[in-house]
């Protein structure tokens, strides 16, 4: 069943960090950077807790106070994206993502990022979506499905010819929420038995040819 599913896909979606892009280096770094000068130090824990959530929900679980959002956030961004704190795609996911562009099946980002931290993703990856949905389009987040279901709608796809392809429990329980197939990305630093045991692991994003 699983394989007849996957030979009839009609969209592929991407979560971001962690997934298309090794950006929790830089996320750690720009976070130590930017917050002691609001006179809040962060752990290493808690800064891999924050890390796939939005950025008010980051920022809040990491006591920064409301009114200093806005500036913590202009910090971050003047930060983010330069030589010393890059965002690399992992090796390997510019190619996969070409041969899936290539093979005619259309690729989605479902983010937890706003639209103006998409300015550090390289331009050929988003060149290639079909649809992208970032934490500003919708008001319900990750683990909720509204997301995905946006990106579905966008898309004109189907629910049950959708998978989506993520790092985090939080990628997982949106996905199953949604009614749609999920694959886990552990080619970061993520430990597989984050996952629920039913769940399909890629250590590799060469094993991601296999979905077409």
């Amino acid at each position: 069943m699983e394989t007849d599913m996957q030979s009839k896909l009609e969209l592929i979606l991407f979560d971001v960090d962690g997934t298309l892009i090794d950006s929790f280096d830089a996320y750690q770094k720009i976070m130590q950077t930017v917050l002691p000068s609001y006179g809040i130090r962060v752990s290493l824990p808690m800064l891999r807790q924050s890390f796939a959530m939005p950025v008010d929900q980051a920022l809040t679980f990491l006591q920064v106070s409301p009114d200093k959002f806005q500036a913590v956030e202009q910090a971050y961004g003047e930060l983010a994206g330069t030589p010393q704190f890059s965002e690399p795609l992992f090796p390997g996911i510019l190619r996969v993502l070409q041969q899936c562009y290539e093979a005619g099946i259309p690729l989605g980002i479902v983010t937890s990022r706003s639209r103006a931290d998409l300015k550090s993703v390289d331009p050929a990856v988003l060149r290639m979506m079909t649809v992208v949905v970032t934490a500003d389009e919708t008001h319900m987040h990750k683990p909720d499905p509204a997301p995905l279901n946006l990106a579905i709608a966008k898309a004109d796809s189907v629910h049950r010819k959708t998978v989506y392809i993520g790092d985090d429990r939080v990628d997982e329980q949106a996905a199953r929420a949604a009614g749609i197939q999920f694959k886990a990305a552990v080619w970061g630093a993520k430990d597989p038995r984050e996952f629920d045991r039913a769940t399909i692991i890629l250590r590799h994003p060469a094993e991601l040819v296999a979905l077409l």
